[in-house]
């Protein structure tokens, strides 16, 4: 997945309920609305995507980083997961995504 804002576009994203980063998906219309998944917790998220309900999970990086070390062999971090969430290089991508392999 390129870290473009193409990158989820047609993809089924999930996020906590009316997180920043599901908020910035709807807001720069980063995948179709119908593709958009909130729940109440990110772990849920993460359980859809392991199960391949969803393509990606969005939030910012410290989270995907903590869910990917404990699954490593079935999570990976996409887009720019090395970059501090706050620096203007990282912007679009303050809200990292990650996928399955």
């Amino acid at each position: 997945m390129d870290a473009g804002k193409t990158a989820l576009k047609g993809k089924k994203v999930c996020s906590a309920t009316s997180s920043t980063s599901i908020q910035r998906v709807k807001d720069e219309k980063l995948t179709e609305a119908s593709n958009i998944s909130e729940s109440t917790m990110y772990s849920e998220c993460v359980s859809q995507l392991l199960a391949n309900t969803v393509d990606a999970v969005t939030t910012d990086n410290a989270i995907l980083k903590d869910y990917a070390t404990h699954a490593p062999e079935d999570l990976r971090l996409v887009g720019n997961p090395s970059a501090p969430r706050n620096t203007a290089s990282a912007s679009r991508w303050r809200t990292s995504p990650y996928t399955t392999r």
